[in-house]
């Protein structure tokens, strides 16, 4: 071909930044013409009709996103982009290939005689793979709700004491070992004497006399609703440990009555000991008296009788003088039987009842000492 006819040309595409592309969106290019974004590198090619907002782009373009040193995914948006989204690689998402295989105890992977042992991994993430090696699930251990009850006024007392038996019921929420707390509230009280019933946590009863035969004594039930799901040592909720709705019942301690036991001096030997006077000695065991007990009955100067009662049918088996070197002197006692009252004039019962008259006054005090058969 002659040099003459050789055509020498450059071709440019039309070309233009993007954002000055977009202020032009209603251009049309021709039918297999190129538009380029310059700042971009994406172009569209024409098609005769569509303005230059309505064509899609040409080829693939790849668009990156986020930050990280791997490719965590991949997907085509809406205007045809590869997206390829930066980040971290997660236990979460790091999948184990196969099994393993120990020969070692390691976490919760123990070894057989035979020396070995294969761990399932397949297919597992990592986080789910260690968490098996190294955490065991177990299950919590769970204590039940109780309900406790307190006679405020429990105790012995002496026969003909009036007391007002008060209360307080209460009732303990449980626990699960490993949380959270239970939940467990009480619902209902019901607290009984045997022949009147309350129904609030606390509470007062009828007066009452105590007699030789008092055993008083309160019962409660108390109801309450079911507890939350308890959690095991994983933190994983376990249904089927939760406190279920119940009940729970208490017994109170008592009040009792015992028949006093009384000792001292008086001043005058007129008659012989009557309740009232033994009543009113100095001395008081202020409890059940039994056998082998022991007591000194104080002798004060100017003191014509010493007096030793106890209720039948307890005895006085040795009385010992302790200002004579502890010499015994329970023949110089005259024995008796009196019905001495109980307090506030409560019902008599019998009393032995042992007594020891001074010619004179006595000028020194003394301490008899006795023994309880």
């Amino acid at each position: 071909m002659a040099e003459s006819n050789i055509l020498k040309m450059k071709i440019q595409l039309r070309h233009d930044t993007a954002a000055n592309w977009k202020l032009h969106e209603d251009v049309v290019l021709l039918a297999g013409e190129c538009g380029v974004e310059t700042d971009t590198n994406k172009f569209k090619f024409g098609d005769g009709t569509k303005a230059w907002s309505e064509l899609p782009y040409a080829g693939t373009q790849i668009k990156v996103v986020g930050e990280g040193d791997v490719i965590v995914g991949a997907e085509v948006n809406a205007a045809g982009e590869l997206v390829l989204t930066k980040g971290k690689l997660l236990d979460t998402t790091v999948q184990m290939s196969d099994d393993f295989v120990f020969t070692a105890p390691v976490g919760t992977v123990t070894i057989p005689s035979s020396g070995s042992t294969t761990v399932s991994a397949r297919d597992k993430t990592l986080r789910e793979f260690l968490s098996a090696l190294f955490a065991q699930a177990k299950n919590p251990s769970v204590t039940q709700p109780a309900a406790s009850l307190k006679l405020n006024e429990v105790g012995a007392y002496e026969v003909g004491t009036k007391k007002t038996p008060s209360y307080t019921a209460s009732l303990s929420a449980g626990s699960y070992q490993y949380g959270p707390a239970t939940g467990i509230t009480a619902e209902t009280y019901s607290v009984t004497n045997g022949t009147k019933t309350l129904t609030t946590a606390t509470g007062q009863f009828d007066e009452i006399q105590v007699t030789d035969a008092t055993n008083y004594k309160l019962n409660a039930t108390i109801t309450y609703g079911a507890g939350v799901n308890p959690k095991n040592n994983l933190g994983t909720e376990v249904p089927s440990l939760a406190i279920a709705a119940g009940s729970k019942t208490a017994t109170s301690g008592s009040i009792s009555g015992y028949r006093n036991s009384f000792w001292g001096g008086v001043e005058s030997k007129e008659g012989t000991p009557t309740s009232a006077i033994i009543r009113g000695l100095a001395g008081k065991k202020n409890g059940r008296i039994a056998a082998g007990n022991t007591g000194d009955a104080q002798e004060s100067v100017g003191d014509m009788r010493v007096i030793i009662a106890v209720p039948a049918p307890r005895t006085i088996t040795s009385i010992k003088d302790v200002n004579g070197l502890n010499a015994e002197a329970f023949s110089a006692f005259t024995h008796i039987t009196v019905d001495v009252e109980g307090a506030n004039g409560y019902e008599a019962r019998s009393y032995n009842v042992y007594y020891k008259d001074n010619a004179a006054a006595c000028d020194k005090a003394n301490k008899w000492h006795f023994t309880v058969a």
